[in-house]
């Protein structure tokens, strides 16, 4: 809905300047971790076609595959300006930290393996499907964590172009649905062809990352454990013991269950809801719809429908009651490990 409003603004600019500042919104969008590539490859053939179409030949020139052409070159750039940005900016800061380091796994098989095929010098399918498959954000925050170097990245990362080219033209072909249903079976087909390419190269990353840990074994155990993080992992395990003896079922009074039971009831029953009635709790929403109809509480297009605040309340109360037995149970381990200590 925000990447709508940001259209409506932008298509009344000089296409030069509709550039630059979708640039930076796309780049400032990237590097927030909800947000999903597909939302800023869409919305660069959304808003960037009609900005450039005219400047580019209008309809006598083919100006509109022009201007396809150039919107797809932009969310290209876009991806490898946000992968330098995510690696250098936030992963490598991220990696100076225990607490994130550990919680990573680098000393995991799994991270390892990654590493393995990261560093490996040039392009390879292997290196390919694990920068092209995975999620964006994580994906290039992990490279930074792990150290791994820019240009190789970059270079691994080049053929994403199949990806975005087919996201960015399948919102281009949205703008000409109006004119008839060939366009409407256009921009399926090239999300269906992005999704298709997307699955290809996750399944491919799957299929890498098991194949070196299976096959490779020696090359990973040469790769040095992290000290702090061995040691992190040695306190974090005995805090583990100490969580399952504190919270223990058997031993667990009835206010402790009764929180727990609460919490873990309303979470499932607000992920039913978002997950399988979505469509009962909000309105659907396109990057070409007006975000007017839809900020409203009594409209018949209002955004949050009733079911969908049954959802978002069930969400709350999950959450309150999770937290609250957590801060119990860290409670609980604390005095567990002071009873520990004493006896010794």
């Amino acid at each position: 809905m925000g990447m709508a409003v940001l259209i409506a603004w932008l298509k009344t600019m000089h296409w030069v300047a509709a550039s630059a500042i979708f640039f930076v919104v796309g780049i400032i969008m990237f590097l927030l971790p909800p947000v999903p590539g597909l939302a800023v490859y869409l919305t660069a053939g959304i808003l960037l076609v009609p900005a450039c179409e005219e400047a580019f030949g209008g309809e006598a020139g083919n100006g509109f595959w022009f201007a396809c052409g150039y919107a797809a070159f932009l969310a290209y750039l876009m991806k490898l300006v946000a992968q330098v940005m995510q690696q250098k900016g936030i992963g490598e800061v991220l990696g100076q930290s225990l607490y994130v380091r550990a919680n990573v796994g680098v000393n995991s098989r799994l991270i390892k393996a990654i590493r393995l095929i990261l560093e490996r010098p040039g392009v390879s399918l292997a290196k390919v499907s694990v920068l092209c498959g995975g999620p964006d954000w994580p994906t290039a925050v992990l490279c930074g964590i792990l150290r791994a170097d820019l240009r190789q990245m970059l270079l691994g990362l080049s053929p994403v172009f199949l990806l975005t080219a087919p996201t960015s033209m399948a919102g281009a072909f949205q703008l000409k649905v109006g004119e008839g249903p060939g366009w409407v079976t256009a921009s399926s087909m090239m999300l269906m062809l992005a999704g298709a390419m997307q699955m290809v190269f996750g399944l491919l990353m799957l299929y890498f990352i098991e194949e070196v840990k299976s096959n490779q074994g020696e090359q990973l155990d040469g790769f040095a454990d992290d000290a702090e993080v061995a040691a992190q992992d040695e306190r974090s395990a005995a805090e583990q013991q100490a969580f399952e003896r504190a919270t223990a079922m058997a031993t667990m009074p009835l206010p402790a269950k009764a929180l727990l039971l609460v919490g873990t009831l309303s979470m499932s029953a607000s992920a039913y809801l978002l997950m399988f009635a979505s469509a009962a709790c909000f309105e659907d929403f396109a990057l070409t719809d007006s975000i007017d109809d839809v900020l409203c509480l009594a409209c018949p297009r209002a955004a949050i429908k009733p079911r969908g605040f049954l959802a978002l309340g069930l969400l709350a109360l999950g959450v309150v009651g999770l937290v609250a037995f957590k801060r119990w149970a860290a409670g609980q381990v604390t005095r567990l490990a002071s009873g520990d200590a004493a006896m010794l």
